[in-house]
């Protein structure tokens, strides 16, 4: 089968109550739809060659800014009920 064998789960549920060779059908369907010419690999996310180390340093960035972002706005509602309480007084 093509690239379209890792997108579908095998297990006993899915298959429940079809014949065996509808997988496989649907699988040269799909196939068969590619086009296929030279120097040409297909696309998609089976295909893609992106870099995972600089999208996971990019994530990780961001999720320390947004970490760094909570810590501040804490602080700021801690002084701000500190505040509050000192005036009720």
């Amino acid at each position: 089968m093509s690239s379209y064998a890792g997108l579908k789960a095998h297990n006993n549920v899915v298959s429940l109550g079809q014949p065996a060779c509808t997988e496989q059908c649907f699988a040269n369907v799909v196939s068969s739809l590619k086009v296929h010419g030279k120097g040409t690999t297909g696309g998609g996310a089976l295909s893609s060659t992106c870099n995972e180390v600089a999208e996971i340093f990019k994530i990780a960035a961001i999720m320390n800014g947004l970490v760094l972002i909570g810590v501040a706005v804490g602080f700021v509602l801690l002084r701000i009920e500190a505040y509050v309480e000192e005036t009720e007084q």
